[in-house]
């Protein structure tokens, strides 16, 4: 047994070094390998790892490498684990393309603020990458020009971004501004945690193996498990009490889920079968609401889950104190090794009067606004050409993991014999964020395709198990769950820039006024009945909460439309 957690715990320390953990990619995400075959490399063996490379990869990109050396100026988000400049991607691509890269990189909390600077000052980069461009920066600096429109250099020079977007028409839509231009390339994230909306809620196997209790599949079911979790588990695990629901963030993340059970797939905006509500004034959200406040009432959550701290909350987790939890994964938040992990089933959808069939949450699978090419660049057709080889699997997986002899290099196992990927010598194996020190596709979106088909996994060594059972149980609980009971609540659609400009200035008071609400029915402060529900809504009129359905409606109006 101590031999059988050791080699799952390595499997899960390398499926750490290789996941996003913030909306991420896992070693699921893309790919199929295979850079020996089309790639320089030098074949020596370096020490302590047989038959690997002991320089960088430089790939074979279509097109490439250009007759005339040209420079590229790039502006992205700083991840914080190393300068771009540094980076040995952006090294092999030099060499690769001919392309030479000059770096504008701002801090994560001052990027925004830089970005804007720049559009206002026109000291413009060549390209934006991983910038997360709203559809306001879209709609405002591409109908002036200072962002080059894209569809013609997709159609003449992306054959892998043109046959994506033709095979997934929806995200076309999506990505197409009102006055028919495509300004900015999306993250395409097709694999099996793309759906994830945010970090899936898991309930705690321990407890459920302790009551010998089966995961709920009914409201009512659900509602059971939660008193038993208050009322049994305590005397089980030898504590005085227990927190069965528990949430940090202001229960944002939690949320999420919770309100599922009343078929909402969101608090905001969604859209049904063509038609746009705002759930918060929904009888839906109402019962919603005055279930949470019994849940309080009677401890099934915690009681200061609006104002809990992380450090607090992630505490009672490593002490065994949550039943419910959101999470990316549950062996970091409950602190448990990788076997244990296996044993924390996600949340299923609960039918009840308002959802008879169970929905859950899913994300649309894309990412808005990633890659753009300003009025300043010489040559956009090169740059377009580089940027579509990260819409192919092979230039994705290059993306993710960085060239060979970097990040990783190809060794052989020792158990099989079959090349394997592992860490390249100097790689901490405890750390991580290491691969962010080799590749700028790490720790947020950028402009790529993540496939469905499953990243070769990067071993420790050579003599690690190729087994990963992890990550096979997060794969199976995702089908299982959100991709068959997923639904997004509003198919992502760009607006006019008056449309940006209501919802700017109309949301923000909104949300707070939800919020606001929301803390007060569920914790008692305001009573929850049919007059203080009345004011509720009348408030929610008064800011404005018809404007942004009518305009999410026009938006989602266009979207349909240019689905026909």
């Amino acid at each position: 047994m101590k031999n059988k957690i050791g080699l799952l715990m390595m499997s899960l320390l390398v499926f750490v070094l290789v996941l996003v953990a913030c909306g991420g990619n896992d070693d699921t995400s893309t790919g199929t390998g295979g850079g020996a075959d089309n790639s320089e490399t030098s074949g020596q063996v370096n020490e302590g790892n047989e038959n690997v490379a002991s320089e960088v990869e430089i790939p074979n990109i279509p097109g490439f490498p250009l007759a005339e050396p040209i420079t590229v100026t790039m502006m992205g988000p700083h991840a914080g684990v190393s300068d771009w400049e540094d980076m040995a991607l952006f090294h092999s691509l030099t060499e690769a393309t001919n392309i030479h890269w000059e770096f504008i990189t701002p801090s994560d909390q001052d990027f925004l603020t830089n970005l804007n600077l720049t559009f206002v000052t026109q000291e413009l980069p060549d390209v934006f990458f991983g910038a997360s461009l709203t559809a306001a920066h879209q709609m405002e600096h591409g109908s002036v020009g200072t962002l080059i429109p894209l569809q013609d250099l997709i159609a003449d020079y992306a054959p892998n971004i043109s046959s994506t977007l033709a095979e997934h028409s929806h995200i076309t839509n999506s990505i197409t501004a009102p006055d028919g231009n495509i300004y900015a390339l999306p993250t395409i994230n097709l694999g099996s945690d793309a759906i994830w909306p945010a970090g899936p809620v898991y309930y705690n196997g321990q407890w459920l193996d302790l009551l010998e209790a089966e995961v709920p599949r009914t409201l009512d079911e659900f509602t059971e498990l939660m008193f038993r979790f208050r009322d049994e588990i305590p005397e089980l695990i030898g504590v005085d009490h227990v927190f069965p629901i528990s949430a940090t963030d202001e229960m944002v993340w939690l949320r999420t889920w919770i309100i599922s059970f009343w078929g909402m797939a969101t608090r905001a905006v969604e859209a049904t079968d063509g038609n746009v509500v705002h759930n918060a004034t929904t009888e839906a959200y109402r019962a919603y609401l005055e279930w949470m406040h019994m849940a309080f009432n009677e401890g099934l959550i915690h009681p200061e889950i609006f104002t809990l701290s992380g450090d607090m909350h992630n505490a009672l987790g490593r002490e065994n104190r949550i039943g419910l939890f959101q999470s990316w994964h549950s062996y970091g938040f409950l602190g448990t090794d990788a076997e244990q992990a296996l044993r924390n089933p996600m949340l299923r959808p609960l039918t009840s009067e308002w959802s008879p069939e169970g929905v859950l949450p899913r994300s649309p699978g894309f990412s808005l606004g990633q890659f753009a090419i300003t009025s300043r660049a010489e040559h956009p057709e090169a740059i377009m050409m580089l940027m579509d080889w990260f819409y192919s699997e092979e230039g994705a997986l290059f993306a993710d993991h960085g060239p060979e002899g970097a990040f990783w290099v190809y060794d052989t196992h020792e158990e099989t014999g079959e090349q394997v990927r592992v860490l390249a010598p100097g790689v901490d194996p405890e750390d991580g964020a290491e691969r962010g020190r080799f590749t700028p596709f790490f720790g947020f979106p950028a402009p790529q395709i993540i496939t469905a088909t499953p990243n070769p996994r990067i071993l420790i060594d050579r003599y690690q198990t190729l087994e990963d059972p992890l990550n096979d149980f997060l794969r199976e609980e995702t089908m299982a769950t959100m991709y068959a009971y997923g639904k997004v609540p509003m198919p992502p659609a760009m607006l006019t820039e008056d449309e940006v400009h209501l919802i700017q200035t109309t949301n923000a008071d909104l949300n707070m006024e939800i919020n606001r609400q929301e803390a007060a029915f569920v914790t008692g402060l305001t009573p929850l009945n049919d007059e203080t529900w009345a004011a509720f809504q009348a408030t929610l009129e008064t800011i404005g909460v018809q404007d942004v359905v009518d305009v999410w409606q026009a938006a989602h109006n266009r979207w349909l439309a240019a689905s026909q």
